[in-house]
């Protein structure tokens, strides 16, 4: 009876030993760490965090605050290109994962957060970093891009002794100061005028 109770106790022990050792449920790398060797942890109501993971730091997600005016341009799948202050010459690529619903407002500016996913292989990224992203809506190619500028010129006209002449401030003209679909080419010294069918802008 005495060799059966000693093996209860044994058995005890080893159970709480076994419950000494706190093993991750995954591989990865410690972010931060809340206890100090030796100290006694209790669980009362609520488990402790006693360590902050990252199970895989080469693939990470950047969150975005898109503003209600442009989320609707915001896809997932779309390709998007970031900067981050420590690494101000680089840009890295990323990709819209996510678009959230459920809005957040900041002093009367509403935004929806929008989730990138990165690829960090180079281990250059780091948790915590402040971006500045630019996503592309839409892409064209082959067509011919004109400066705003250009959409709103048009050629001085000549006064009525012949002389070309520019007009005043102020002066009275036909042409709306908005843009417009024309643009003037010179050809032989002479701007002649082009119309043009007008497609995306960024403004």
């Amino acid at each position: 009876a005495q060799v059966r109770q000693a093996e209860a106790e044994l058995a005890r022990a080893q159970t709480n030993l076994d419950k000494a050792v706190i093993s991750s449920p995954v591989d990865g790398v410690v972010l931060l760490r809340n206890v100090e060797p030796g100290a006694t942890v209790a669980a009362s109501f609520q488990s402790p965090e006693l360590f902050v993971l990252a199970e895989d730091l080469s693939k990470m997600k950047l969150e975005l605050a898109i503003d209600e005016a442009d989320v609707g341009l915001v896809a997932p799948k779309q390709l998007a290109s970031f900067t981050v202050d420590a690494w101000p010459e680089r840009s890295f690529a990323g990709e819209v994962e996510r678009v959230r619903l459920y809005p957040s407002s900041t002093d009367n500016v509403v935004t929806y957060t929008t989730t990138l996913s990165v690829d960090n292989r180079d281990g250059l990224l780091r948790p915590g970093m402040t971006a500045t992203a630019t996503i592309t809506t839409g892409t064209h190619a082959n067509v011919l891009r004109v400066p705003s500028a250009a959409l709103r010129f048009s050629p001085p006209k000549e006064e009525s002794q012949g002389v070309g002449m520019p007009r005043p401030p102020g002066a009275d003209s036909d042409e709306s100061d908005g843009p417009s679909n024309t643009v003037y080419v010179l050809r032989e010294g002479e701007p002649v005028r082009v119309v043009l069918s007008l497609g995306s802008s960024d403004g």
